[in-house]
């Protein structure tokens, strides 16, 4: 195994042209890009293997919002079995849980926002790497008011509820930094999302930065959306271009011991997206995670609501993950906009230091699958 890792690690990252360049190192390019159309192969194109052998076990931690299903979508069709891959999935409604799991080995790999997997390397929670970015969340998020508030300037002073130290506490500090206020100019309280949904139907909070879906089901039921779509990137008052992203984070002892079944796990999970994306399938499966995501969170999302809920962000694919999301020179990537996030949970206190960031993130299994994808698709 180690010998195999070192193949598949030895190469050169260049940027040319705006490009990610690979210079392999020897002789060994073909036995890497050999390697690896292999597993690309096993994990989507269908080839059953390890069925006599001791398979290997995922452990996946998940959150039950829209692409997070994607594990489940491809436990249902039956792709991990497919790639010879037996997999856990362990629910979660947010991401500090899921960093205590990860740190007692309980989980593997997960997806949460980016947020936890700061705090967790900044904190010594566990040693956290970052392998791809399957959803760019920006534009995601919402403020859901009370009816009697129409305005975010009737906010001041106010009871305002979110999962305190989660991506979604960050973007409401970022949107109280376009209003010009603090945390100080708010009751800032924290809770988790089914939580957050009862207090507002019960009108014991003002407000709530919470997961979409919620806002959504909320806002169906005669609650105030108080922030529109891109509401940071939007003028009036200071323009923030910071980006937000749903990330897979793995434990780092797994991703070394096991660069192999990494690249075959991203290889089913993007394989999984793309079918998900392709518009003959898209509203069967809308359908189906709606379904999942009401049983799970007690929401109610109808058809047209989890239509809203669901454009309301941008899953990425392979492809994007290696030009943009994982790329280091581009400026939407979480390698450029990460460290100013961290730098603000310093500020806030949430953090003891910014980590190490390029260490954090690891863009070689994309780039990886991404050379393989383009050989398969020359044959």
């Amino acid at each position: 195994m180690k010998k195999l890792r070192d193949l598949i690690y030895s190469y050169t990252m260049i940027e040319k042209g705006g490009k990610i360049m690979r210079v392999k190192k020897g002789r060994i390019g073909k036995l890497i890009v050999g390697t690896l159309c292999i597993i690309f192969l096993f994990g989507i194109l269908g080839v059953n293997i390890g069925e006599a052998q001791n398979r290997p076990v995922i452990h996946i931690g998940y959150q039950p919002y829209g692409p997070y299903w994607v594990f489940h979508l491809a436990k249902e069709k039956g792709w991990w079995n497919k790639a010879g891959i037996d997999v856990t999935l362990t629910q979660f409604f947010s991401g500090s849980p899921q960093n205590y799991a990860m740190a007692k080995g309980d989980l593997d790999v997960c997806i949460m926002g980016d947020t936890p997997a700061l705090i967790a390397a900044a904190q010594n929670i566990y040693d956290p790497v970052v392998i791809a970015i399957p959803v760019d969340v920006t534009p995601m998020y919402r403020i859901i008011a009370q009816p009697r508030y129409n305005s975010l300037k009737e906010l001041k002073g106010k009871k305002i509820a979110t999962m305190i130290g989660s991506l979604n506490e960050y973007w409401l500090t970022l949107v109280l930094k376009k209003l010009g206020w603090t945390s100080k100019d708010v009751k800032l309280i924290h809770m988790e999302n089914p939580e957050m949904q009862a207090a507002m139907l019960a009108n014991r909070i003002d407000a709530a930065v919470c997961n979409p879906s919620v806002a959504f089901v909320l806002y169906g039921k005669g609650l105030h959306l108080l922030t529109k779509k891109g509401f940071l990137s939007s003028p009036p008052g200071k323009i923030i271009k910071n980006k937000l992203y749903n990330i897979i984070v793995a434990r780092r002892e797994w991703v070394e011991k096991n660069p192999m079944l990494v690249l075959k796990f991203l290889a089913v999970m993007f394989g999984a997206l793309d079918y998900w994306l392709n518009p003959l399938h898209t509203p069967e499966v809308n359908e189906w995670c709606r379904l999942k995501m009401n049983a799970a969170i007690g929401t109610e999302l109808t058809p047209e609501s989890f239509s809203f809920y669901w454009n309301s962000f941008s899953v990425q694919t392979l492809e994007p993950n290696v030009k943009i999301y994982m790329n280091p020179q581009h400026p939407s990537s979480i390698y450029q906009n990460w460290e100013e996030e961290a730098k603000f949970l310093v500020k806030a206190g949430r953090i003891p230091r910014v980590p190490d960031i390029k260490k954090i993130l690891d863009n070689r299994f994309v780039v990886d699958l991404w050379e393989v994808k383009q050989a398969l698709e020359k044959k």
